[in-house]
């Protein structure tokens, strides 16, 4: 049974109806309203599509409506704003609103197999290149800002700490409470930093999506993204020898080696291997990994360490907000809007990137227009 006979199954017993002229809009009212799964797109599919009832058009906040009978019981279902749909009926209201559950449960069940089929046919819109990308940058940075606020905050604690021993005198008898309070310090420290550098990383792999879009390299989107981060970073950005950028390429990738993926991947790299050694017991590959890697020792991630985390993401960040082309890349994805990788549209928005200024006009003027359809004024 394909999934397009199991879709009608789901609906069977809502029929079609066509309109008379007495008919109006204005007999029937609201039973079921704000309903958001499934959105309205699949809902307009099911009945457009499948079953084939006819689309009455729009009126006001609305695209599309369309009546059907269900059980003897006269219906309208439309859109709304923001992906949403509602049910209406009219003559015997409370007797109509009993059947809401059902009529739901069937639209809902039919619309499994109406994704299933958008699916198959939004594949291959994907492989012909003409897709967008989610904007997820305004989360990404959400949580990349919290935790740099995090780790800011730990090292706070842990500056004050120090200094105020230094005006304190020492002593054997409180040298292991100093001790104790300074290494707690220093750990909360490092469990600061860890999921610092995990959400720079994911908001970084994201940016590298956007430049993608825009510059549009020689290779597949799906091929790229199977790259290495470094890699695709070379994609989509220059690399000339002595240049900021390099320099902070050079340093992201040195966070990522001694730091971001030992600490990810749970120190399993060579660095975590022992070997029986006589006078010694289980020693290192190498001794120089007992000072160049996190394995080992009480802290992981030194106040040094972390400074220089936090300088490295922000000046990466700040250089590429400041830097042309990649300012407006990053502009853009502030401004919410979904990331074209169809070159049409990746070929009109580039042709608005004149200069800064009049590019922020542009996409301020389109963030009125997209308001607007969203709240369904245009």
């Amino acid at each position: 049974m394909t999934d397009t006979n199991k879709l009608l199954s789901a609906m069977s017993g809502i029929e079609p109806y066509e309109p008379k002229d007495d008919d109006s809009l204005f007999t029937f009212k609201n039973i079921s309203t704000g309903n958001i799964i499934p959105p309205a797109y699949i809902v307009a599919f099911v009945f457009f599509s499948p079953l084939g009832f006819k689309n009455y058009g729009g009126f006001e906040k609305i695209w599309w409506h369309t009546y059907f009978k269900y059980k003897d019981y006269l219906f309208l279902i439309r859109d709304f704003k923001f992906g949403s749909w509602s049910l209406e009926s009219r003559g015997n209201i409370e007797s109509a609103k009993t059947l809401v559950p059902e009529i739901v449960g069937k639209i809902r069940n039919a619309s499994r197999y109406a994704d299933r089929l958008l699916q198959l046919e939004f594949k291959k819109t994907i492989d012909q290149g003409e897709f967008y990308i989610n904007n997820g940058y305004g989360k990404l940075s959400r949580i990349y800002e919290f935790y740099v606020s995090e780790v800011r905050s730990a090292l706070d604690k842990l500056l004050k700490f120090q200094a105020k021993m230094a005006t304190e005198k020492s002593d054997l008898k409180n040298f292991a409470r100093r001790h104790n309070k300074r290494l707690g310090l220093e750990n909360i420290l490092t469990y600061r930093c860890i999921p610092m550098m995990m959400a720079f990383f994911s908001l970084l792999e994201f940016i590298l999506d956007v430049f993608y879009a825009f510059e549009q390299p020689a290779l597949s989107f799906f091929d790229f993204r199977r790259l290495t981060w470094q890699e695709r970073l070379k994609k989509v950005v220059s690399l000339k020898p002595g240049t900021d950028m390099t320099h902070l390429y050079e340093r992201l990738v040195n966070i990522k080696t001694q730091y971001r993926h030992p600490l990810t991947h749970g120190l399993t790299n060579e660095s975590s291997l022992l070997v029986p050694f006589p006078f010694a017991g289980l020693v290192p590959v190498s001794y120089e990994h007992l000072s160049k890697t996190v394995h080992y020792g009480f802290v992981q991630i030194s106040q040094n360490s972390a400074r220089e985390m936090m300088e490295a993401f922000a000046a990466f960040l700040g250089l590429i907000a400041h830097q042309e082309p990649y300012s407006y890349y990053v502009l853009y994805s502030e401004y919410g809007f979904s990331i074209p990788v169809t070159k049409q549209a990746v070929s009109a928005i580039r042709n608005e990137m004149k200069d800064y200024d009049s590019f922020e006009e542009y996409l301020q003027a389109k963030s009125r227009y997209q308001d607007m359809i969203a709240n369904r004024d245009i």
